[in-house]
């Protein structure tokens, strides 16, 4: 069974700031990339949960590699013709792909929505009770 993006941001909505510090680092253990690079990573490798295509042969090794050389998927672009390789070719062919998939996958940081991050906060009692 997947678990959802929702359960998955409620989930985190409950940590504490160094549960939350401590889930980056393992993210950044784990695929190889920053925070700040997700997006670019899932753009690069397709998001299977949203049903997202990648740029086909690139799994996480190579996205991870692309994104410690260039350092973010605007970097690669503007670098696209020096990718080595039948990746390489790969990439220059699907570069139409790229685009509709930073699309689908990116974030929306452009919101006014009236609430103040200690607004979102639960009531200490609540975690608590949870914990």
């Amino acid at each position: 069974m997947a678990v959802t993006k929702d359960e998955i941001l409620d989930a985190i909505s409950k940590m504490s700031i160094m549960e939350v510090v401590e889930l980056i680092s393992d993210m950044e253990k784990k695929f190889g990339v920053t925070a700040a690079q997700l997006q670019d990573f899932l753009v690069l490798t397709g998001d299977a949960a949203d049903n997202v295509g990648g740029v086909p042969g690139v799994g996480p090794k190579t996205a991870a590699k692309w994104l410690a050389t260039y350092g973010s998927l605007d970097g690669l672009l503007a670098q696209v013709d020096s990718v080595p390789g039948k990746i390489g070719e790969t990439l220059r062919a699907n570069l139409d792909k790229v685009e509709l998939a930073r699309k689908l996958v990116g974030f929306k940081t452009d919101l006014t929505l009236g609430l103040t991050w200690r607004a979102l906060r639960y009531p200490a009692s609540s975690q608590q009770a949870a914990a």
